[in-house]
């Protein structure tokens, strides 16, 4: 009798989340790092860090270990994680554009001259352009304000009129033939806004970066380790909780593509959470995600080949959500990706 595989524990944290302030955010981009680590490695590996860069501070974090007088240590460290980690990186004014195009676009078969992911390319590549860069920031601002600002605490959901009336500037101010059909549709299709505005939270998970992250977090490692059976372990998040688990399970199980191949899908078998206090493989996910952040800072500020993205460049999630060309999409295609090539290789056979 055949015996059922090992699950595996993915332990993950996020970077630069700072809860419903996407766009105005201090970071440009949403990490969600993770790792494979057993606890008595993880353990390991944190007391490492400690002996290595030594500080004051209550609880290692990873704003200790990127200290500028920590960095060879750093450096040497991430060495032993290249096969052990993952760091999934999200642009976050990219990720609001693709939700717009997703919401008002989405199943659109009228013919706007771009389809699919070419049309949030598009809009990320030229609306700031074609509209006036303070025209394009609020319309996307009064979108996410609109889809998630009531999650705040004591704040009532946000009318519509906001994001309409920024819509109606976008069109009124558009010099670009291509982003004006789209606003056209956008503006035809308003309605689906007005319905979205008052659906249930539940209903609006996807807006939130961690949901789709923790889904391409679990493809990634389907991939890296070669469909193992997986189970999330993660610090508390405010909008994913234990009554959407399921949910996310079955969002993970769906197919998907990797570099024209088709994936049947991630065996995500549940997820739990800690605190990250008392669970050092959490502890060394925040390392990474500390690290992701750093390299994507880097990376807007055109820089490619500063030796912490090196030595993270294997670490690096081969599915980031970014426009083609962007920053984040040159640093990833910088370099190949070790367990992609390997993937690969493997389905070629």
């Amino acid at each position: 009798m055949d015996q059922a595989p090992h699950t595996t524990v993915i332990a993950c944290d996020e970077s630069g989340s700072e809860g419903d302030n996407l766009l105005d955010a201090l970071d440009p981009v949403f990490v969600l790092a993770s790792t494979n680590l057993s606890l008595g490695d993880a353990e390991a590996f944190m007391d490492r860090l400690r002996r290595d860069m030594p500080t004051q501070a209550p609880e290692f974090k990873s704003k200790i270990a990127l200290r500028e007088r920590h960095r060879p240590a750093l450096l040497s460290a991430l060495e032993t994680l290249s096969d052990a980690g993952n760091i999934h990186l999200v642009d976050k004014t990219y990720f609001v554009t693709a939700k717009l195009v997703d919401v008002l676009l989405g199943g659109d078969l009228v013919d706007v001259g771009l389809h699919g992911r070419a049309r949030a390319d598009h809009l990320a590549n030229n609306a700031a352009a074609a509209i006036g860069p303070q025209t394009w920031v609020n319309l996307l601002r009064s979108f996410a304000t609109l889809l998630r600002g009531h999650r705040r605490t004591g704040r009532e959901r946000p009318a519509p009129d906001t994001f309409f009336a920024a819509l109606r500037d976008a069109r009124t101010s558009c010099q670009d033939g291509t982003t004006g059909r789209m606003l056209h549709r956008m503006w035809a299709r308003r309605d689906i806004v007005s319905e979205l505005a008052a659906a249930p939270t539940s209903a609006m998970r996807e807006i939130d970066p961690m949901w789709p992250s923790l889904v391409a977090v679990a493809q990634a490692w389907t991939i890296r380790l070669d469909d193992v059976p997986l189970e999330f372990v993660a610090d508390d998040y405010g909008s994913i909780g234990p009554d959407s688990v399921g949910e996310l399970i079955s969002a993970a199980a769906r197919p998907f593509p990797v570099h024209g191949f088709w994936h049947p899908g991630a065996e995500l078998r549940g997820v739990n959470f800690v605190d990250s206090r008392s669970d050092a493989r959490v502890q060394v996910a925040d390392i990474i995600a500390g690290v992701g952040g750093a390299i994507s800072r880097l990376a807007f500020a055109g820089v490619l080949d500063d030796p912490l993205q090196v030595h993270a460049h294997p670490l690096l999630d081969a599915n980031v959500m970014c426009a083609t060309g962007s920053p984040i999409d040159a640093l990833s295609e910088r370099r190949e990706s070790p367990y992609l090539e390997q993937y690969l290789r493997r389905r070629r056979r």
